[in-house]
């Protein structure tokens, strides 16, 4: 915690002391000022500043109120009026988050799949099922090879094989500002994280906004809001006809 000595203008009715406008920066981003002034005894209870009401204006820092005053008798006619305000010197800093993880796919769903010189042909089981549409049957996937010819056989490395893992991730943003966003505005929707330039992964139509809060809390007295963004990573891109951009 850093100290300054200020002295600011003066509230209609009091004038600062040599102790007025003490200021002390906190390493969390509060700021707390020290105010003292005299005035005539029989108008400190009026002129008193009362906790929750805003600072004088040309106090620094942001959305500063007073959080605690009084007065006391000074000499016969006159009192010393003291007020404590905190504020806000400095907003909580941007915070990124990279989340990675995985799922499972079917492996016939592999891009590569039907690619002989990756996935034998041999290695395949293959079933016959009805075209509802038609009415002839098709052969589609139905296991990989699980018995093997000889102890070499290269048709049966996929033994056992049904699904593949498939990247994904959730990337958060987390912000604070004084004016609340409660808008929806791309909740949903297609589009790109901001980043602050740090590098992210890219594709087309890989990343969709899935989720927005905006939560009030308090730096002491100060209010101010934190906004959080999720977007949701996918490998193979959502589809637009369903989300938009």
């Amino acid at each position: 915690m850093s100290t300054i000595v200020w002295f600011p203008g003066s509230i209609a009715g009091l004038k600062p002391t040599s102790n007025d406008g003490k200021v002390s920066f906190d390493a969390d981003g509060s700021i707390i000022i020290d105010r003292e002034w005299k005035c005539r005894y029989a108008d400190a209870f009026s002129l008193c500043p009362k906790p929750r009401t805003a600072a004088p204006e040309g106090t620094p820092g942001y959305n500063t109120l007073c959080i605690s005053s009084g007065y006391e008798r000074f000499r016969p006619d006159g009192a010393i009026v003291r007020a404590t305000y905190q504020g806000i010197w400095n907003m909580p800093f941007t915070v990124y988050e990279m989340d990675a993880s995985r799922y499972e796919r079917p492996i016939q769903y592999h891009p590569d799949f039907n690619d002989a010189s990756k996935f034998p042909v041999a290695s395949k089981i293959m079933k016959g099922v009805t075209d509802p549409n038609t009415g002839a049957t098709v052969l589609v996937f139905d296991r990989f090879k699980d018995i093997c010819d000889t102890a070499n056989d290269d048709s049966c490395k996929f033994r056992g094989v049904e699904a593949y893992m498939v990247p994904s991730g959730t990337f958060r943003k987390t912000s604070y500002t004084t004016i609340p966003d409660f808008s929806l505005d791309g909740v949903f929707k297609i589009g790109t994280p901001e980043t602050g330039g740090h590098p992210i992964r890219g594709g087309d139509n890989v990343w969709l906004k899935a989720d927005k809060t905006c939560r009030n809390m308090y730096r002491g007295a100060s209010q101010i809001w934190e906004i959080q963004e999720t977007w949701i990573y996918n490998e193979n891109g959502w589809l637009t006809e369903i989300y938009g951009s």
